[in-house]
């Protein structure tokens, strides 16, 4: 198989779709081409399409002016299938080679179909490859191409004969088995499907030949029955399929969240419905809780098995994945392709061993900047690959063992048998190669160790001469580099610990002390800075030594079992003994300095977070341990696959049938579940930075999350804790008062804080809707504060029982008042502070249950701040014109229950409605002249807010989005401040929906269509495949989703 390099952009991909692309030569060809191309047009044609497929044959397929290079790269880059005829001109042709060549560079060749038109074609089942001697017929192109002899369609017999149509049962078998693979189906079913597509047509001609006579007569009054009812025909429809799509989407995003938000875009797209809006609020706030992208396979390229090796770069752009099954194949097949990804998604780049046989890849490994991937394939092959290179470029080839310093600067491996090579994983340049046998890389120095053809231990310098020979002789085994310490276990039974100089400079490869130990060694560990080495032996003495004086500076006992390991912590201060006690492994952690056990848990292995911290147990289940105490901080179901732990320590990723991330900073970790999940994912992986997680699994499944999102979503750099301040519409600005009481203005966008003069002190913060003005309490009185003039406004009284209510537009601001008697409400002008009128409120009386307290009646303005509502209870509500002081009516019922009472009234934007938010945890809309209720809906504590349109609605505790119309929720609850949610506002342009916390946090939710059909986009990061499209989207529909290039 051969390397797949990246395919050209298409210039529009839904316009130039073909279903195949025929490969011929001209003469002697053409009109049997012709006649396949007719064929595959008709056969299983449904009776209102005009084609059955879309074929590409270049004289017949290509404009007059096209240039013919680009315009056939082109069609092939567009189409799903490439047929090719076979013939003795067409093997000496170089447009039939070049044509192959295009496809297996870049498509796969499970969609090549072969027809052999003249010659012999004849397979060599001994070489497993055509016989180049005895096929007359054979493109060099397809030499080396197929493992096993591919299915061919032999139409020779064809080319003289005149009866090519579908009319001929031998040509119309052909064209069966040719196009079968083209529409998805089986021979017979296809065929099946042609005979009663053939017969719905001749039904349908023969209805349509009487229903035309009928129509005749009938044509006037049905064109005018029509013309009404057309349009409305048309609307339901598009609602209907809005709806479908809408539908689809939510049942999709369990494991298809990728397509999920694209169904969502094409059901807004259709039609602007409640369900379309749903989907996509509900597709796209799930996957704001960390989706970064969907890396994906480019269609028709080879999907894996599954995924298990995977590999991110240092500098957090790449990753690559392969197929290593640590427990065995399972049946599954062997697969030597490395898939690579730019960590923002789009598609693979598959890179393939030149090499013959087929291995899975163990181990991969990128070099510093990401340049070069090193892949270590099971059989012990090493392939260096210039990923710079386009296609990617194979320029260095070795044997295992490999590894890597922990800089990824260096890797060391067999070059040929006896010799270990040095590359420089920065250059891809081999620096040096010694006679000798790979043992490791020393990690931290950057040296190597290994053994010289004499057998003796030694280390190298790779970038100088400079080596140091251990003065050892007989027999040894657990030999370990750390530093300047070569420690290992010596004897004939192993039964002795020694440690050896390996300073270039002073040591000389002496041995500094050896130890007797109680039996032969089983396991040795030296911990990373190399001043700590410790031995395990078969009679379950455990003893640690000082690697400076050979001292023993523990001493313990326990069961080593079979397979035992020793483990050193990343500082060093730990040592886990991985045991057996014939049912199961079980992990003991010591204190590396004494020997002291301080837990056990039962699990198969450990895996370490930096600085000591924690450590995470992989038993049944997996277990998240603090290091010191033992305790159990979280733990994973039963079936985890695989456990990551990011750099700083703080996070903890485990994959199984879902994949959980933990926070181990928050005051009670828990298990927070990642959503988008495609498949089962096997492993994940941590950026360097921790700020990204990577997972990979089952068919080829990918998906990268932010860390943060995941854990905060929508958060944008917020606040310091505080309990005064607020949000402006405008979605950028908030006003804060510290905790010296002085107020500040912050843009969000860069966290700059700006000081507002004037108000320091202030009790309470509440911007204008406008963005223009803030309003301020300081103790008994208010203040409109001019953003821009920096200077007061109005100042007015202010207290528990005074109402007030800005208009929609920010331009006018009603205050409640009351000394003796009712209410009086005065309106002012927000830009001068001018009084534009003066109202009576009706003495409302006071519902009936309350019996410490007096309600006080609320109070809202319209829009444009030209009518007044007030009301005390939801059966008591009046409303005024300002500008003729006239009452428009309302009701005064007394409220027979407390309950009943307003917390909150607002105008809908167009002023037809009332929105009510009462104590019984139910809003209502009503009418403002008759108090009747028009819709209503019980929530969690009942208090609603409109956006600017009227469109949405939320309500808190929990914080949810509705259908302002049809009160139905717009996806789930959205997860943050919950009940110490201080504010929630829409932005003015209707884009978002922005919240405040008491803790000072703030998030921002995409809720307007574009905002959401952006970020739809932008994390799905491809369009509907042609295969989904056919399934999903109304025949016809070819508008893309988001305008990606599918590639």
């Amino acid at each position: 198989m051969r390397a797949r390099g990246r395919e050209p952009r298409k210039r529009d991909e839904d316009a130039d779709r073909y279903d195949a692309f025929l490969s011929y030569a001209w003469e002697p060809d053409a009109r049997l081409v012709t006649a396949v191309r007719d064929g595959l047009h008709r056969l299983a044609r449904p009776w209102y399409r005009l084609r059955a497929l879309r074929v590409f044959r270049d004289q017949a397929s290509l404009p007059a002016n096209s240039a013919l290079g680009p315009s056939i790269e082109s069609a092939l880059a567009a189409s799903r299938f490439l047929i090719v005829f076979l013939s003795p001109r067409a093997a000496a042709s170089p447009w039939v080679a070049r044509e192959i060549r295009y496809w297996l560079a870049y498509k796969s060749v499970e969609t090549l179909r072969l027809v052999l038109s003249g010659g012999v074609l004849v397979w060599d089942d001994e070489a497993g490859d055509f016989d180049v001697e005895r096929s007359s017929a054979l493109p060099s192109a397809l030499l080396g191409v197929y493992r096993h002899q591919p299915l061919h369609v032999d139409l020779r017999w064809a080319a003289g004969d005149d009866r090519r149509d579908l009319r001929n049962e031998r040509f119309r078998g052909c064209l069966v088995q040719l196009a079968a693979p083209l529409h998805g189906r089986k021979p017979d079913e296809l065929d099946g499907e042609d005979v009663r597509q053939h017969r719905k047509t001749r039904r349908v001609t023969a209805a349509a030949v009487t229903a035309l006579a009928l129509l005749a007569a009938s044509t006037a009054v049905a064109a005018v029955i029509a013309a009404l009812r057309a349009d409305e025909a048309v609307a339901n429809l598009r609602q209907a399929t809005s709806r479908y799509l809408a539908g689809q989407a939510l049942a999709d995003r369990a494991g298809n969240l990728d397509r999920a938000l694209l169904l969502a875009v094409h059901a807004w797209r259709t039609e602007g419905t409640a369900a379309a809006r749903g989907s996509l609020v509900t597709t796209v706030h799930e996957a704001m809780r960390g989706v970064v992208a969907f890396p994906r396979i480019r269609p028709g390229d080879p999907v894996p098995f599954e995924l298990q090796t995977l590999a991110i770069s240092p500098d957090g752009r790449t990753m690559a994945a392969a197929r290593y099954p640590e427990a065995g194949d399972a049946g599954g097949p062997a697969d030597g392709r490395v898939y690579v990804w730019d960590l923002t998604g789009g598609a693979a780049r598959v890179l393939r061993s030149p090499f013959e046989q087929a291995v899975n890849v163990k181990r991969l490994a990128f070099g510093p900047d990401g340049r070069f991937l090193a892949a270590e394939e099971a059989d012990g092959r090493v392939l260096l690959w210039d990923l710079a290179a386009e296609p990617a470029r194979l320029v260095w080839t070795g044997e295992a063992p490999m590894d890597v310093t922990a800089d990824h600067r260096l890797a060391a491996a067999a070059s040929a048998s006896g010799v270990v090579a040095f590359v420089d994983l920065l250059s891809g340049r081999v620096l040096s190669r010694r006679e000798g046998t790979l043992f490791e890389v020393d990690e931290r120095g950057g040296r190597v160790f290994g053994k010289d053809p004499s057998q003796r231990p030694v280390v190298w310098d790779p970038r100088s001469a400079r080596t140091v020979t251990m003065k050892l002789s007989g027999t040894y085994g657990f030999a370990l580099l750390r530093g300047r310490h070569v420690v290992l276990a010596t004897g004939d039974d192993l039964d002795t610990l020694a440690d050896y100089d390996a300073d270039y400079d002073t040591g000389d490869g002496e041995r500094r002390w050896r130890l007797g130990l109680p039996g032969p060694a089983v396991a040795v560990a030296v911990s990373p800075s190399g001043d700590r080495a410790a031995a395990w032996t078969e009679d379950g003495t455990l003893v640690t030594v000082d690697t400076e004086d050979g001292k023993v500076i523990g001493r313990s006992r326990r069961a080593p079992g079979p397979e035992p390991r020793l483990t050193y912590s990343p500082s060093g201060a730990f040592l886990v003994a991985d045991g057996s006690d014939g049912a199961s492994r079980h992990q003991t952690l010591l204190d590396a300095r004494t020997g002291r056990a301080r837990w056990t848990k039962r699990g198969s292995d450990v895996v370490f977070g930096p600085g000591d911290r924690l450590a995470v147990v992989r038993g049944t289940p997996v277990l998240v341990v603090d290091l010191g105490t033992g305790d159990v901080i979280a733990s994973g179901d039963p079936y985890t696959w695989a456990a990551a732990v990011s750099p700083d320590g703080s996070l903890v990723a485990l994959s199984g049938d879902d994949v959980r991330l933990i926070d181990l900073n928050a005051p009670e970790p828990r298990l927070i579940p990642l959503p988008g999940q495609p498949d089962m994912i096997y492993t994940v992986l941590f950026d360097p930075s921790g700020r990204r997680l990577a997972g990979v699994g089952t068919g080829g499944a990918a998906i990268v999350w932010d860390t943060a999102s995941a854990l905060r979503p929508a958060a944008v750099p917020g606040l310091p804790a505080t309990s005064t301040a607020t949000l402006s519409s405008d979605g950028v600005t908030v006003f804060y008062a510290d905790e010296n009481r002085a107020v500040w203005r912050r843009d969000l966008r860069d966290g700059k804080d700006v000081p507002v003069p004037g108000l320091r002190g202030a009790s309470t913060l509440a911007m204008s809707p406008s963005g223009t003005h803030l309003l301020a309490t300081f103790g008994g009185e208010s203040v409109l504060w001019s953003v821009a003039a920096s200077a007061p406004v109005l100042r007015f009284p202010s207290g528990a029982n005074t109402p007030v209510a800005f208009s929609a537009d920010g331009r006018r601001l009603a205050r409640g008042q009351r000394d003796t008697g009712p209410y009086t409400v005065t309106v002012h002008d927000v830009a001068t502070g001018a009084v534009v009128a003066t109202v009576r409120l009706p003495d409302f009386a006071q519902p009936a249950g309350l019996t410490d307290t007096a309600a006080s009646p609320v109070i809202a303005l319209d829009r444009g701040g030209g009518r007044l509502a007030a009301s005390l209870s939801t059966t008591q509500i009046r409303t005024w014109d300002l500008a003729s002081g006239t009452s428009e009516g309302g009701c005064d019922v007394q409220a027979d229950d407390y309950t009943l009472g307003t917390g909150d009234l607002r105008f809908t934007p167009d002023g037809s409605t009332l929105l009510l938010n009462a104590g019984d945890h139910t809003v209502r809309f009503a009418d403002p002249a008759s108090c009747a209720v028009r819709r209503s809906l019980r929530t969690g504590d009942g208090n609603g807010a409109l956006n600017q349109d009227g469109t949405l609605m939320t309500t808190e505790e929990p914080l949810r989005l509705w259908d302002a119309q049809t009160l139905e929720p717009l996806g789930d609850p959205l997860p943050g401040q919950g009940s110490d949610l201080a504010q929630a506002v829409f932005t003015a342009d209707g884009s978002s929906l922005m919240t405040l916390g008491s803790d000072g946090s703030v998030r921002r939710w995409p809720v307007g269509p574009d905002e959401l059909i952006r970020r739809a986009c932008a994390i799905a990061g491809r369009e509907l495949t042609p295969a989904e499209r056919a399934r999903f989207l109304p025949g016809g529909v070819r508008r893309p989703a988001c305008g990606h290039a599918t590639g």
